[in-house]
């Protein structure tokens, strides 16, 4: 019987508070930990190349931060109804803008529970894909992965900066509007983060199935099969980790476009009606262009992280088929018993991504929305103009 080989676990409680970490690990981390230090939310801190869990002065300023965020998201709602005529406004509008009062301060709150109870799982995320990153390295695609990281979070940041004060300017509105929109970013920037990881784990992956073929024809390589072993080992315990940081941002996200997408298509029906429109076309016009754009601009985030989730699958699936081919080509005993235990331990510990066991982040997932979304506001439609 083909023996198991055995690999020590790491705990998540049992990490150390301070561990070294790499230069090159923390230069491809830096812009994603920026990120989430931009929206007062961090994951963990790395000074002087020591990586430590968020202090406790750390989850204060993210408690005043969310304390802060949720004043400036309820504020206009607030002088909405002590400052202005409602009796302008339609009822469905008034209930609108409650709702997001309501769902954005719960997600801020999630934001900040999230850095404080997961710190120690992200920070021991860390550890475990730099033993990852020191077996399986490419120099080439490590540099690209981090240009393409400032490329994207700079990139979005300024666009995203630059479209709301656009808004705000074609609107003729407050500036409490760009502060507003300017901080509903951070839930954008969770995908950001969300879809770079896994990207870079499934490239691990790939790294991983050369690895294996670069010492296909070697005959002595037991030590080899436990480094190649432990290698995907780790890949997997950094996808289990990965799972219980992300899924409560993937979840929240979900809802998000899918709730506002219907709540905000029905606004731009009624401030479409004759009477608004006559009332300030201009005004309304571009905050119809404003709502879809954001619409979409969720959509895209949603379709790349299935996108990347997908690729990642594929690669697990990649790495089974080619321990299935190696094991029945004429290699050594190693070898052979190495992919067989890799086939094992890939049979008991992967699944797909599965959001606190509602749904799973695929392209199924993907084209449900679409779809279900699609069908919600045709009947919107239908209901407005039929």
């Amino acid at each position: 019987m083909n023996r198991v080989l055995k690999i020590n676990q790491t705990k998540h409680s049992h990490c150390t508070l301070s561990h070294i970490v790499d230069k090159d690990v923390q230069s491809v981390l830096f812009p994603l930990n920026l990120a989430q230090q931009i929206t007062l939310y961090p994951k963990y801190w790395i000074i002087n190349d020591h990586i430590k869990p968020n202090s406790f002065i750390s989850n204060i300023v993210s408690l005043i931060g969310t304390i802060i965020f949720v004043f400036i998201i309820s504020y206009p709602v607030y002088t909405l109804l002590f400052y202005s005529n409602t009796q302008t406004l339609t009822s469905f509008t008034l209930i609108s803008s409650h709702y997001d009062v309501v769902f954005y301060s719960l997600g801020f709150i999630i934001n900040f529970i999230v850095s404080i109870c997961n710190t120690k799982s992200a920070l021991s995320l860390v550890l475990i894909f730099q033993n990852v990153h020191r077996f399986l390295n490419n120099i080439n695609f490590t540099k690209a992965f981090i240009i393409w990281n400032w490329i994207i979070l700079i990139t979005f940041l300024f666009t995203s900066i630059s479209f709301i004060i656009f808004i705000q300017l074609g609107m003729d509105s407050p500036n409490t509007l760009i502060y507003r929109t300017a901080i509903l970013i951070s839930f954008d920037l969770n995908l950001f983060y969300a879809i770079r990881v896994i990207s870079l784990l499934k490239h691990k992956l790939d790294l991983w199935n050369l690895q294996v073929y670069s010492t296909l024809d070697e005959s002595e390589m037991h030590d080899e099969s436990k480094k190649i072993f432990e290698g995907l080992a780790n890949i997997l315990r950094c996808y289990d980790v990965y799972k219980n940081c992300f899924q409560l941002y993937m979840l929240y996200y979900v809802i998000e476009i899918f709730s506002h997408a219907l709540v905000y298509i029905q606004v731009t029906i009624e401030i479409f009606s004759v009477d608004h429109f006559n009332a300030n076309p201009r005004r309304t016009i571009f905050a119809a262009f404003f709502i879809y754009v954001w619409i979409l601009k969720d959509l895209v985030w949603q379709t790349l992280l299935t996108y990347e989730c997908e690729k990642f699958y594929l690669a697990v699936e990649n790495v089974k088929n080619n321990c299935s081919l190696i094991v029945n080509r004429n290699c050594s005993d190693n070898k052979r018993r190495m992919c067989k235990n890799v086939q094992r331990l890939l049979r008991a510990s992967f699944s797909k991504i599965s959001v606190c066991g509602l749904f799973y982040i695929d392209a199924t997932l993907h084209v449900a929305h679409v779809t279900l979304l699609t069908n919600y506001v045709i009947v919107l439609l239908q209901f407005a103009y039929l």
